[in-house]
């Protein structure tokens, strides 16, 4: 007989969100090993020209309707991905995963040289709803 493998539960919070944050390292250290190692101050560079570029052949209007957000938050000198938010919670600093912010930045470099147009499925960090059910909290 076959049994149905359940999800884990944890009797802490903080163990949920150490484990839902395993996880989504796992998923960005695969995506970022599908390519070579790339600084990621050369990919903002690179991510900033594109998007210059693409800004200068929309005839430099500011249209959120024909160009990508990253074009826009990228003009607006907020480049999407590139620091972390500093927003002093105790969740963010635990449930904030760096190697998935920089599988974003890289996945972002990819669509704005026109290599994907796929976004990662995976967060940045430790979704709440998540890690409260991960220990029983829903």
């Amino acid at each position: 007989m076959r049994q149905e493998r359940k999800k884990p539960q944890f009797d802490c919070y903080f163990k949920a969100i150490a484990y839902r944050v395993g996880q989504i390292d796992t998923l960005a250290h695969e995506y970022l090993n599908t390519f070579e190692f790339f600084p990621n101050d050369a990919i903002c560079e690179r991510i900033w020209n594109a998007a210059l570029s693409k800004f200068e052949g929309s005839t430099k209007k500011w249209d959120d309707e024909t160009l990508p957000e990253w074009v826009l938050l990228t003009m607006d000198g907020r480049m999407p991905y590139a620091c972390e938010s500093r927003n002093g919670s105790l969740f963010y600093s635990l449930a904030f995963s760096p190697a998935s912010r920089d599988a974003h930045l890289r996945n972002l470099l990819e669509i704005a040289e026109g290599r994907t147009a796929k976004e990662l499925e995976f967060p940045v960090m430790a979704e709440k709803e998540v890690c409260a059910a991960l220990c029983g909290m829903l």
